[in-house]
């Protein structure tokens, strides 16, 4: 009796609950000249189910729980167009096609921000101070003259172009400050290519770096360093520039 009385209960909760439905909403979007439009964005107004077109226009939103939806089909340049869905029986499918008219609003300034190499340098952890070469191009400095304006830095030349110089950098020099061209040490390259015989329109920027030296570099320098970025672009061609006084 009591096994009957169990089963009965059971019978009753199965027929009291409610049977959850849901289906799948899908179909295509091409614009008024028939070209299938993809990336446009297909979403259900207030809920959480979305989707994006394919390379071909399709879209395709599956297992919608059972009810009464406003379907959203937009994207940039083009009328927006709205659809009422309706689900209502279990893995029902929903397809409908969308032509979207082409929209004579568009976008009136984008403004677009970021920051250049020597910015990005300037905002490293290290005490470091980057200067931009390619404002100084054309000109009559070389990579010493513009050095020499480096809070810290200071640049003594013992005679005239190609003579030595003595580089300091917050009151160390020698061995203490190392000097590198595009992350290779420049003390193999010979006393005839210091920075006073390099033009500035040889680099892109110079980054001096006071105190620590990154890691990358690989130098047991105690003062700084000085580190000469050239790019990778090419150089066939001749830049002359001159001075007089």
């Amino acid at each position: 009796m009591k096994l009957l009385k169990n089963l009965a209960v059971v019978i009753a909760i199965c027929f009291c609950t409610p049977q959850l439905y849901s289906g799948t909403i899908k179909g295509a979007v091409s614009s008024a000249q028939g070209e299938a439009l993809e990336g446009v964005t297909v979403a259900l107004a207030h809920t959480a189910y979305g989707t994006t077109t394919d390379e071909k226009g399709f879209f395709i939103l599956q297992e919608v729980p059972a009810g009464t939806y406003t379907l959203q089909v937009h994207t940039l340049g083009y009328e927006e167009v709205s659809y009422q869905a309706v689900i209502t029986t279990n893995d029902e499918v929903m397809a409908r096609n969308f032509v979207l008219e082409s929209s004579d609003q568009a976008i009136k300034e984008v403004t677009v921000l970021g920051l250049s190499d020597a910015e990005v340098i300037n905002r490293q952890a290290y005490n470091v101070t980057a200067i931009d070469a390619k404002k100084l191009y054309n000109s009559t400095l070389d990579l010493s003259h513009a050095l020499d304006r480096v809070s810290g830095v200071r640049v003594r030349e013992k005679g005239g172009v190609g003579s030595n110089i003595d580089f300091s950098l917050n009151g160390f020099a020698g061995n203490h400050v190392r000097f590198f061209l595009d992350g290779i040490p420049m003390d193999n390259f010979g006393s005839s290519f210091q920075i006073n015989n390099i033009p500035i329109n040889f680099a892109e920027r110079v980054e001096v770096y006071k105190g620590v030296v990154p890691v990358w570099l690989g130098s047991d320098a105690l003062g700084g360093a000085v580190n000469i970025v050239t790019g990778n672009r090419m150089r066939n061609y001749v830049d002359v520039s001159y001075a007089y006084g």
